[in-house]
């Protein structure tokens, strides 16, 4: 199988969070997130309580500070956020800033 990367790993996870969702008695929101200066965060999952967790797909072995950049905003601009988690493509599960967690793709989805 080749490896899934870039484009096709933004749309499985999104095509599983769609599938998590409609499975909710109480639905949560699925969004993307845009400042005008073009940072942006993947996906973001406000829960019907208001609950945000940023959520940020990255095709990178063993993603770096640089990659959580848009979820360090996000989190800046929504304090009250759950925090924000960076899926990736290697093995390692890690903190790589203030709550945000690198977690490998396939161990979540």
């Amino acid at each position: 199988m080749p490896p899934i990367d870039g484009f096709y790993l933004e749309n499985l996870v999104l095509s599983d969070l769609l599938v998590w969702r409609d499975a909710q008695l109480r639905r949560p929101s699925i969004m993307h997130w845009r400042t005008t200066t073009q940072d942006e965060v993947d996906f973001v999952v406000e829960q019907p309580d208001g609950a945000l967790l940023a959520i940020e797909c990255k095709n990178a072995e063993r993603p770096s500070l640089h990659d959580a950049r848009g979820l360090q905003l996000f989190l800046r601009e929504y304090p009250a956020a759950i925090g924000g988690i960076v899926l990736h493509s290697g093995t390692e599960t890690r903190w790589i800033a203030d709550r945000v967690l690198s977690v490998p793709w396939w161990r979540v989805m």
